[in-house]
């Protein structure tokens, strides 16, 4: 397809790896909801050169930039093209989805050495706020340009709640996959990742990886917060509105975290 504008620019063919042929020794999956830093951690591996050039592979978004290079495939051989571009010569191949994408593929990956790194976040609250505001402005990142100016007048308690909702519906997704499956992944929160940015790369490149990395040699990351005084009114806000107990709201307190996530997080609702 000529003159396609990629999503992505790590879609493009000049991130391929040299030809991969036969089946990785690894796959690594890095469990997404959104806005859980899981970008930032992706990014973070690719810059140290722990895994191939990595996106959303599995989402239709990011499908439309490969299938522009390959032509149109089905679900299987869209899959066996990543494995032989994106798969790093040692056998690693590794790719962040939410589970609702990677559901579309589950039955292709589940012969596969699966390991799965489950990215959350404490604060689900937050999230949803981070969520709403990335819908309004259509800037899901510090690279991508925000296409709509956004105040405190946008502030809608309704959509936030229904962010929260959907956030533990979307967690519980990947909880039950893992339960079914007998998979146990290892736990990373966005919380820790924005303090110890540097420290988590480390350890998942040395203690999972097998790499041998100095601390040193890792640099800051190049994408920021998105985190404003917006953001922070729109929390304040919503757990003010949450406080005053709106009688008129005809959902079942979708902010109350559920019970399975209080066990796992042992965070309660401020």
């Amino acid at each position: 397809m000529s003159g396609h504008t990629y999503y992505s620019q790590y879609n493009k063919a000049e991130f391929d790896e040299p030809f991969y042929a036969g089946e990785p020794k690894q796959v690594l999956i890095l469990a997404s909801t959104p806005r859980v830093g899981s970008t930032l951690l992706l990014r973070g591996l690719m810059s140290i050169d722990a895994i191939a050039a990595s996106t959303e592979f599995f989402n239709p978004v990011h499908r439309v930039d490969f299938e522009a290079r390959w032509g149109t495939l089905s679900d299987k051989e869209y899959l066996e093209k990543l494995i032989q571009h994106r798969t790093k010569s040692n056998g690693l191949f590794a790719v962040k989805a939410h589970y609702n994408h990677f559901s579309l593929y589950e039955q292709y990956l589940k012969s596969f050495n699966l390991h799965f790194i489950s990215i959350q976040r404490k604060d689900i609250v937050l999230q949803a706020v981070s969520w709403f505001k990335g819908e309004l402005t259509e800037s899901w990142s510090s690279e991508k340009v925000s296409r709509k100016n956004i105040n405190e007048s946008d502030y809608d308690f309704y959509a936030i709640s229904s962010k929260v909702k959907e956030i533990n519906e979307l967690y519980q997704q990947w909880e039950t996959y893992y339960s079914v499956n007998g998979h146990t992944p290892d736990r990373i929160f966005y919380e820790d990742i924005d303090k110890n940015y540097g420290d988590i790369l480390h350890n998942i490149a040395n203690n999972f990886l097998s790499m041998s990395i100095s601390r040193n040699s890792i640099l800051e990351p190049s994408l920021k917060k998105q985190r404003d005084a917006l953001t922070k009114y729109y929390v304040s806000k919503f757990y003010n509105d949450h406080k005053q107990d709106k009688g008129d709201v005809k959902i079942t307190r979708p902010w109350r975290i559920q019970a399975w996530m209080q066990k796992i997080f042992n965070v309660p609702l401020r």
